[in-house]
């Protein structure tokens, strides 16, 4: 799965939009996800699950699950900020 470089830090992409971008179903995307083998490399945290009914945040990848998945992008939010 690809997506558009322009997904920077920080910056989320609906996983409607996500899945048309790689050229995948949408429900895809939540198995992608979910089998991510390295959620900090392969940035699927900063995925926007909101409206999708086959995602449930504890399935994302690491020992706490959505926690992880806040923790991520907290982090992210964090280098980002310019002092």
């Amino acid at each position: 799965m690809a997506l558009h470089a322009d997904h920077s830090r920080s910056r989320q992409v609906h996983w409607k939009d996500a899945a048309a971008q790689a050229g995948i179903a949408p429900e895809s995307i939540v198995s992608a996800c979910v089998e991510n083998p390295i959620p900090i490399l392969i940035p699927c945290h900063r995925i926007d699950f909101t409206d999708c009914p086959d995602y449930d945040p504890d399935t994302y990848p690491g020992d706490e699950g959505a926690r992880d998945r806040l923790f991520l992008r907290d982090l992210e939010a964090l280098s980002t900020t310019t002092p």
